[in-house]
């Protein structure tokens, strides 16, 4: 099927397109099959109607708050798909910072910033107990190099020095043991809900 900007089917992106009334997407049926993600998608629009299955091959995260949306678009470039592609590493860091305060509040907006609301902050940062955070030295972060940059350029501005170890692609097990991910995963976005897969398959529903 053509694809257009928000990367859907052309008949779905039109119905988006020309609404009438505000834009309702209900979702009529959920199912797994091993990694597999099947969804049935009722949109409605005033008296139209539409109904979509989206296969979802290979679910690598998502997040799921079971309310109606009004946008549905994929993307291929976003900060949720950067755990799965490009180069990922350790980041280490030496010297107590000036303000263990100021710079917990500077680490969570550098994470805002990147990620908004859709990962929290300790998907890649080792921050256990915000309440009592005294970093000294050591393991900080692990993940994409794209976000640890980030944290390194905050952790530098408020005297911490840091390093980058074990820098190496992304990675996932297999039964053939760790091999790096060669899939380009999108993700799906239903408003504030999200599904990164390595493929998405439309069906019109009559």
């Amino acid at each position: 099927m053509k694809e257009n900007r928000r990367m859907v089917p052309a008949e779905l992106d039109a119905f988006m397109e020309f609404e009438d009334d505000e834009l309702r997407i209900v979702e009529r049926g959920r199912s797994w099959t091993g990694d597999g993600l099947d969804l049935i998608l009722d949109l409605r629009d005033g008296a139209r109607c539409q109904s979509w299955s989206i296969k979802c091959a290979n679910v690598r995260r998502y997040r799921s708050t079971g309310q109606e949306s009004t946008i549905i678009e994929v993307k291929e470039d976003h900060a949720l798909l950067w755990e799965f592609e490009g180069e990922q590493c350790s980041l280490y860091f030496n010297g107590r910072p000036s303000d263990a305060s100021t710079l917990f509040i500077a680490l969570a907006a550098a994470h805002k910033r990147m990620f908004g609301d859709e990962l929290p902050m300790t998907t890649y940062l080792r921050i256990i107990d915000p309440e009592n955070f005294k970093p000294d030295f050591g393991l900080i972060a692990e993940g994409p190099v794209k976000a640890l940059s980030e944290y390194a350029t905050v952790l530098n501005e408020h005297g911490s020095q840091c390093n980058f170890i074990g820098s190496g692609p992304a990675v996932e097990w297999t039964e053939n043991g760790w091999k790096a991910i060669t899939a380009k995963p999108n993700v799906l976005f239903l408003d504030d809900d999200y599904i990164v897969a390595d493929r998405f398959t439309w069906t019109l529903l009559d």
